[in-house]
């Protein structure tokens, strides 16, 4: 069985303008957050991420996706959002250019799923915060198999 490469992101694309105004205007908030990024077995990881991945993050407040595009700030990072945090549309127009993908928590949200797929085949990082919900400092509430199906795929 052949294994695929992920395609490359493109440098310049017109779709991400928005996204990559983004980056551009949260470059400084490395100086403002302190960031450890952490392998599976629990060592520092000092690299950067230049391939697609799923960036799993616990949730444990609004900020949290600040801290991620401060992680991340050379990569283009899309960010699954609930449906609730998109109530009107403007918000929710500024939160899809800025790489977000909208899903509805109460069921399985198939679309938002696909999407997903085809952003981590893009050679994209995906964050993810596999509790669904923000939880309290230091806890770790039950997580949704989500993120589990989106890496087998």
């Amino acid at each position: 069985m052949k294994e695929t490469q992920p395609k490359k992101a493109k440098l310049f694309n017109l779709k991400r303008l928005p996204m990559d105004m983004a980056r551009i205007a949260f470059s400084p908030l490395p100086l403002l957050f302190r960031v450890r990024c952490m392998t599976p077995d629990g060592q520092k990881y000092k690299g950067k991420i230049w391939n697609g991945g799923i960036i799993a993050a616990n949730h444990s407040a609004f900020t949290d996706i600040l801290v991620l595009y401060s992680a991340f700030w050379y990569r283009r990072l899309f960010i699954i959002v609930a449906d609730v945090v998109m109530k009107d549309k403007l918000r929710e127009v500024l939160i899809t250019g800025c790489g977000g993908i909208q899903i509805n928590r109460d069921i399985a949200d198939l679309q938002a799923i696909r999407r997903s797929v085809e952003v981590l085949k893009e050679g994209q990082l995906l964050a993810v915060f596999p509790q669904g919900h923000i939880a309290g400092q230091g806890a770790v509430d039950s997580v949704k198999h989500g993120t589990a199906l989106m890496a087998v795929q």
